[in-house]
């Protein structure tokens, strides 16, 4: 957390530990860190450990920032979260690793989305994940004016080559609205080139679920 989480300078006041959870104080904030069980990345048969690490919400209605730091049975360490400048693109790499080694479509695309959205905001996959429910459940409206583009996680791989796609969507309070983004996800690796990891927003509309949002009483 001192070396990839914590800003520069950002020295730890206290840490508390307790036996699941570790709660960790700075000047300005506390940080929050536990092992997320739910997570499919926490799964896999690749990986010795993970620690979800939980910020305090940085402004009124937005979602708490999160980090994940994934520790692999290989050595490999992996640190999302970080708006952009993450391992991300590193953990994508897996995809075309052999065997046991190799990193699950449905994980790996669990994990771009959370961490990937940016603003403050995470995305759950279409047909749901850690961060949420499926979109048929919580926005049957949305569904309907995307369920002809949309699809579950899809992989194919060949060789050292492998593309991902997959769609999620993301809810924010714009005014006293609720605004649900569907976006596509593509996540291309190659031999010899940088990992890709593109987003295109599919539909931006209001979001109805039949409960008033809580800001807007």
């Amino acid at each position: 957390m001192r070396d990839r989480i914590l800003s520069p300078g950002e020295a730890v006041t206290d840490v508390v530990a307790g036996k699941h959870i570790v709660l960790v104080s700075t000047a300005g904030r506390g940080l929050t860190a536990y092992r997320p069980d739910d997570w499919g990345v926490a799964k896999e048969s690749w990986v010795d450990d993970v620690l979800r690490v939980e910020g305090p919400e940085p402004m009124t209605h937005v979602e708490p920032e999160i980090f994940a730091v994934i520790y692999a049975k290989d050595g490999e360490t992996y640190v999302l979260g970080l708006h952009g400048e993450d391992d991300l693109e590193a953990l994508a790499g897996r995809l075309v690793l052999p065997g046991d080694l190799a990193i699950s479509a449905t994980a790996l695309a669990e994990q771009v989305a959370l961490h990937r959205v940016g603003g403050y905001f995470h995305g759950t996959l279409v047909e749901g994940s850690v961060w949420g429910e499926p979109l048929a459940g919580r926005y049957p409206a949305v569904l309907e004016q995307v369920s002809s583009v949309v699809h579950p996680v899809r992989l194919e791989r060949a060789g050292e080559q492998a593309r991902l796609e997959f769609f999620s969507y993301t809810s924010r309070p714009i005014e006293l609205n609720l605004w649900v983004t569907v976006d596509r996800w593509t996540v291309d690796v190659l031999p010899g080139r940088p990992v890709s990891i593109q987003r295109a927003t599919v539909t931006e509309v209001e979001g109805h679920t039949g409960e008033q949002p809580p800001w807007a009483g």
